[in-house]
């Protein structure tokens, strides 16, 4: 699976999988225009990653390649069109969700050996990884939004199973999420 984000009425769709294996490239949509073009291509082949913007960035984390689990980041300045990399960090996983706040990015879920409910946290400023407080219901290939220092946790699956609940955490800290659930 691919990722994508919006920027500057643009939405970026980047890796994922092609016929050969997993790819590293960009196409970009005009939202106004109503067009497509190649975007630059860059970072590390992948897919089954994290992809989420943080002001003018594009940070892209974990996923698989060839089926090596990774944990390596990417990084695509918005702006500028530049790619770099992070420092690698955090558990290696694949299958999980990313969100932004507060100019950290917030990994969570996934699968490694098993399936987690672990967290770990980036600050694409400093460069630097923090692996955090996780909880809540383990998942894969979930999907989570940010809203007002809430993270909603939607979907996924665990041990083949569908799961159709969704959970709210609030984000007390730059480590952690609350523990305690919060009822819609």
């Amino acid at each position: 699976a691919h990722r994508a984000v919006v920027f500057d009425d643009q939405i970026l769709f980047w890796g994922g999988r092609g016929v050969a294996g997993e790819i590293n490239s960009m196409d970009v949509y005009d939202i106004l225009q109503g067009t497509w073009s190649i975007g630059n291509a860059g970072g590390s082949p992948r897919a089954d990653h994290a992809g989420v913007r943080v002001g003018d960035l594009y940070v892209i984390w974990g996923g698989v390649v060839q089926q090596s689990i990774l944990n390596n980041v990417d990084i695509y300045n918005l702006r500028t069109g530049v790619w770099s990399q992070g420092i690698s960090g955090g558990r290696h996983r694949f299958g999980h969700t990313g969100i932004g706040f507060d100019g950290l990015v917030y990994f969570w879920g996934g699968l490694q050996e098993a399936i987690l409910n672990s967290l770990d946290v980036y600050d694409p400023g400093s460069d630097s990884w923090i692996e955090g407080d996780g909880g809540g219901t383990a998942r894969t290939q979930h999907t989570a939004v940010e809203n007002q220092g809430r993270v909603y946790f939607f979907g996924g699956s665990v041990d083949g199973k569908i799961l159709t609940n969704h959970e709210v955490y609030s984000i007390p800290g730059s480590t952690s999420l609350s523990a305690t659930q919060i009822a819609l």
